[in-house]
């Protein structure tokens, strides 16, 4: 099979598959878009038959008694409809972009929701059989509550293995999630603002979840203690890298327990982290390898500000225990970190070094 991608104009490319359905065969990457675009005359031009054919068919879920409503919605061009009718004549879709905004995503949802739940894995019967990752942009200023309801009816297809987000923002918690479990083994959400509660409801879907990112735009509805306990909850095998930060993060962590619900990822190998959160501030009492699982290997840590002494207790604390506590660790990156005077000397590494640690940082302040 030729791989084809459509570029992201709906209506151009609902037309063209209109008129010649056979192209929808040989489609695996589909970029929408709902920007401001030259308007194609999708229903004259292609033909009201088509439409309405389409529409009529049994795979797309429409009452008999919305066939009407539906083709108005349809014929005035609104996207979510237009999308909705699309999909399903992309058998062989893989990769699926979203971007701009939808303004009445309800419909979507309904469609991607009904096609989720009849689907039957591996059938090549199904609906989206191949639809594997879906990307979404959105404009975070222009907010709109049905953002994270519509990727949790895609989070719910059987063949569904990648979420990537950025600008969602879904402050109320909405229980119209799908009842089913998720196959998605990576999410990743950046410069969004998201409720805990619909954000634990959503994570709850996932039962082999492997990788989870999430960068906040601000402070506000930010609580990664609660993250962690549903990670904890939902991920405690599957986890293997997790990243937790961005502009605006608050001081996180703020007791030894709420970090201790790190050492209960099982899986975890690689995290990524601001150092405030990991180590807390002040006198930094808390050492590292007491918040950190024993598999872990790499870690991360950007934003922050230690002294020298600061700096060299810490290695000089995760030195005596990694044998016992953190066996696996072999990468350490303090590079982003800011260093508060010149180091002078190569010991640190050097002792990091014997003990099978790479210990990297910062060209330090002066």
């Amino acid at each position: 099979m030729v791989n084809c991608t459509i570029p992201g104009e709906i209506r151009h490319a609902l037309k063209q598959i209109l008129l010649s359905p056979r192209i929808g065969l040989y489609v695996t990457e589909f970029g929408s878009s709902t920007e401001t675009a030259e308007q194609s005359d999708l229903v004259p031009g292609t033909g009201i038959n088509q439409l309405y054919c389409a529409i009529m068919s049994s795979k797309f879920f429409i009452a008999q008694t919305d066939v009407i409503w539906t083709m108005r919605k349809a014929i005035t061009e609104k996207e979510d409809f237009l999308l909705a009718i699309l999909l399903p004549l992309l058998p062989n879709l893989t990769a699926l972009t979203l971007a701009g905004n939808f303004q009445d995503s309800e419909w979507l949802i309904d469609i991607v929701a009904k096609i989720a739940k009849t689907a039957i894995p591996r059938n090549s019967f199904s609906l989206l059989p191949c639809l594997t990752s879906v990307t979404a942009s959105y404009q975070y200023h222009d907010a709109h509550p049905d953002r994270l309801r519509l990727l949790a009816s895609l989070a719910a297809l059987p063949s569904m293995r990648e979420i990537n987000a950025s600008g969602v923002y879904a402050l109320q918690y909405r229980c119209r999630f799908p009842p089913r479990s998720s196959p998605v083994s990576h999410v990743s959400f950046d410069s969004s603002r998201i409720g805990m509660k619909a954000l634990s409801k959503f994570l709850s879907m996932m039962k082999s979840l492997r990788s989870f990112s999430y960068s906040p735009v601000d402070g506000s509805q930010w609580n990664p203690s609660r993250i962690c306990a549903t990670l904890v909850r939902h991920a405690k095998f599957s986890l293997e890298k997790l990243s937790l930060g961005g502009v605006g993060i608050l001081q996180i962590y703020r007791a030894r327990g709420h970090m201790a619900s790190l050492c209960n990822l099982d899986s975890l190998i690689e995290l990524t982290t601001d150092l405030e959160s990991l180590l807390g501030r002040g006198d930094r009492s808390r050492k590292l390898a007491d918040v950190l699982p024993m598999s872990i290997e790499k870690v991360h840590l950007v934003m922050g500000y230690v002294t020298v002494s600061e700096f060299r207790k810490i290695i000089r604390d995760l030195l005596e225990v990694k044998s016992k506590q953190v066996p696996n660790l072999y990468f350490l990156d303090f590079s982003e970190v800011t260093i508060g005077a010149v180091l002078k000397e190569e010991g640190m590494r050097t002792a990091c070094a014997m003990a099978g640690i790479l210990l990297e940082y910062p060209n330090p302040c002066r």
